[in-house]
């Protein structure tokens, strides 16, 4: 007995959708989760990205806003280490610099070391503290901040500039020794970039008890002038008329007068020197 065929099973039907329309809107879907996907690692708080949307608030007039926002980021939980470190050190700028409130900046520069230690923004945040404690009238907290920063530098140019910056403050209101002025002196004398002006800062700072170490000091800082292209400038006058003065308190007026001759043998137009030899040919009289 022979069976019947059996009948192929249609299709099937979802709902009146052909398969190709099905197909077709699949692919839609994988395409838009992408694309959201995309967005999203582009404008979500875990993206660099995020960082630089608030500037542009900045720009248009609204640092209050661009501050909040960046706070706002640094609270995100899912905007990761790097990003809630640098969007407080924004915060941090923004607020001292365009909102002018030292003391909220302060206190955020602190959050950013306290809450990440290992940031490579800590430095310039104890720098920034350290600036700020001046505006906040604290010269002896605004020493151990830059010294901190540097610190936290090493060696390099940013690292003198900030030891010159504590030694320059007033010793009367920073409570720096001459002993602890000097050696910050000499730290800062280790870079190039700040080792004349530090070496000038030392003369000073013996001229009166020790002229023979000023003289000494003076010499480095002509030096160190000369070693970055400044032998014109104001760094190598301020050491040749500083190495007069040593030399008029070590060896008399003839002393002097040849260590300005020979300033004026460099350039015949500094006014300087020129009042100097003046001053001495008048005393030579």
């Amino acid at each position: 007995m022979s069976r019947t065929p059996a009948r192929p099973r249609p299709a099937p039907v979802h709902r009146g959708i052909p398969v190709e329309l099905r197909s077709l809107l699949l692919l839609g879907v994988v395409t838009a989760v992408v694309s959201v996907g995309a967005v999203a690692a582009f404008i979500g708080p875990w993206s660099p990205h995020a960082l630089d949307r608030p500037a542009a608030l900045v720009a248009a007039g609204e640092p209050a806003a661009a501050r909040d926002a960046w706070l706002a980021l640094a609270d995100h939980r899912l905007a990761g280490e790097g990003n809630r470190a640098a969007a407080l050190w924004r915060a941090a700028q923004v607020t001292a610099v365009e909102l002018n409130d030292p003391a909220a900046a302060d206190a955020l520069a602190l959050r950013l070391i306290g809450e990440h230690p290992e940031s490579a923004d800590v430095p310039e945040a104890l720098a920034l503290r350290g600036l700020l404690a001046q505006r906040l009238g604290r010269p002896a907290d605004a020493v151990a901040h830059l010294v901190a920063a540097a610190d936290a530098l090493g060696d390099g140019p940013r690292a003198g500039a900030l030891l010159l910056s504590a030694a320059q403050l007033d010793p009367a209101q920073s409570g720096l020794s001459p002993a602890e002025r000097e050696a910050l002196l000499r730290r800062a004398a280790e870079a190039p970039s700040t080792a004349a002006a530090a070496w000038i800062e030392l003369g000073n700072l013996n001229l009166e008890a020790a002229p023979a170490a000023a003289y000494e000091s003076y010499a480095r800082a002509l030096k160190a002038a000369g070693s970055v292209d400044e032998a014109e400038g104001e760094a190598a006058r301020t050491a040749r008329l500083g190495m007069a003065t040593a030399l008029e308190r070590l060896e008399g007026r003839e002393a002097a007068l040849a260590a300005v001759d020979e300033g004026l043998a460099e350039d015949a137009e500094d006014e300087a020197m020129k009042r100097r030899k003046k001053r001495l040919d008048k005393r030579r009289r």
